[in-house]
């Protein structure tokens, strides 16, 4: 294997990492103005925010009872060969340098 590309993809998954948290804090600041001035958007000659929401379910005993029931049935599937298979490759890299 070539350490060359390996060292190199360490550093852009380092870059990925400061610049994804960089972008993270911009637009919780941008949120933030946002809510601060009681909008929902602003328009810029740049672009256009717009607050947006994302809804997240928590469910009763009786349903997540349920959906264990089921991934007991898929692990059965699984087992006896009724369900079916689509297996993709993709590279998963360990860095042993930080």
């Amino acid at each position: 294997m070539d350490n060359k590309k390996i060292k190199e993809l360490i550093k852009l998954d380092q870059k990925i990492k400061e610049i994804t948290f960089l972008r993270d804090s911009i637009r919780e600041s941008l949120l933030e103005d946002l809510e601060q001035a009681g909008l929902e958007k602003a328009v810029t000659e740049v672009g256009t925010l717009t607050k947006a929401s994302k809804t997240i379910w928590r469910y009763t005993e009786k349903v997540t009872s349920l959906e264990e029931k089921v991934k007991v049935a898929k692990v059965r599937e699984q087992q006896n060969g009724s369900a079916t298979k689509n297996e993709s490759y993709y590279l998963r890299f360990t860095p042993t340098i930080k």
